[in-house]
């Protein structure tokens, strides 16, 4: 049931942040900016919460699929430090990020479910550190086969882990104590869904912990090594997405959601203030607009009352 609810639940979620998002950009009065940044805290704290049970769900039924794509995996890793600087930066402590020079460049697996573990250990490691630093280490372990092994390591000086809490921390809503969820917050969710990616994708994880000292989790998968890196950065080298040159241009938006059709006109609207927005609520609606007038560009929902974005398109 929850595996299935993921876009019904989401979409009310993406609309109180984008509504709040366009409010603070908005010149609000000075109450109304701290109040905003506290909608915005606590709706994507519920987000968070709502992608935990959602992975969670659709592991546990099974729904839960895994890409075999080449991916550059360098670049995934860069842009997990990319994005979690900012918060290691507010906090006061440091965070790096060391890859050694053996590891491929492309591998074939999931980006995308590779940087949720690495981002969760990190964004863990970074709530749980005071002082001191985190850092994200990939390293080359050599050939198993026609495969590589490569090993993640995210290693913090922070609280560290109680000995006898080490081997409940993987289990879905386990935390080392109940201070901890007090004190960091969390559902005790993001270790178990760490762990089950971790195994979908063959792979192991270890933690290294010392209450007091800091812990390091240690993640080793085996990726086949993309014979395709030439290929996919050729590919991706001749993506040349068109200039929008939006002086007398028309955009047609095919939305159902009331709420997202609000978030996606004023977005665009920040953007190109000049263009012009029909937007559709339907297929049927939107075929017969699109015979009526001409648009440079169309953003399509994909689910629909009537026909899907696909059978639309």
């Amino acid at each position: 049931f929850l595996a299935n609810m993921s876009h019904e639940i989401r979409t009310p979620m993406n609309a109180i942040l984008g509504l709040t998002h366009i409010l603070r950009h908005a010149e609000p009065k000075p109450d109304q900016v701290e109040r905003l940044g506290k909608i915005d805290t606590a709706a994507q704290h519920l987000l968070s919460i709502i992608n935990d049970i959602l992975d969670l769900a659709k592991i546990e039924a099974g729904k839960m699929e895994l890409e075999k794509v080449p991916f550059p995996l360098h670049v995934a890793v860069h842009n997990i430090h990319t994005i979690l600087n900012l918060k290691a930066e507010e906090k006061g402590i440091q965070l790096h990020a060391n890859i050694d020079a053996q590891v491929p460049e492309y591998v074939v697996g999931d980006e995308t479910r590779i940087t949720q573990v690495i981002m969760n250990l990190t964004g863990n490691a970074i709530k749980f550190t005071e002082k001191g630093s985190v850092t994200i280490n990939v390293k080359y372990e050599g050939k198993d086969g026609d495969k590589h092994n490569i090993r993640f390591g995210v290693r913090d000086t922070g609280i560290g882990i109680p000995a006898d809490k080490i081997d409940t921390i993987f289990e879905s809503f386990g935390q080392a104590t109940t201070a901890t969820a007090r004190k960091f917050g969390g559902t005790g969710l993001g270790l178990s869904i760490v762990k089950s990616l971790v195994e979908l994708q063959n792979g192991q994880i270890i933690v290294n912990s010392k209450e007091g000292h800091g812990s390091e989790f240690i993640v080793t998968l085996n990726y086949p090594l993309s014979f395709e890196e030439s290929a996919f950065k050729t590919e991706n080298e001749k993506v040349e997405f068109p200039k929008l040159a939006h002086q007398d241009k028309n955009i047609l938006l095919v939305e159902d959601n009331m709420f997202n059709q609000m978030v996606a006109v004023d977005s665009i609207k920040e953007i190109f203030p000049t263009i012009q927005i029909d937007v559709a609520d339907n297929g049927a609606t939107a075929l017969s607009m699109v015979k009526e007038k001409v648009y440079s560009m169309v953003f399509m929902d994909i689910q629909l009352p009537d026909m899907d974005g696909f059978q639309i398109t």
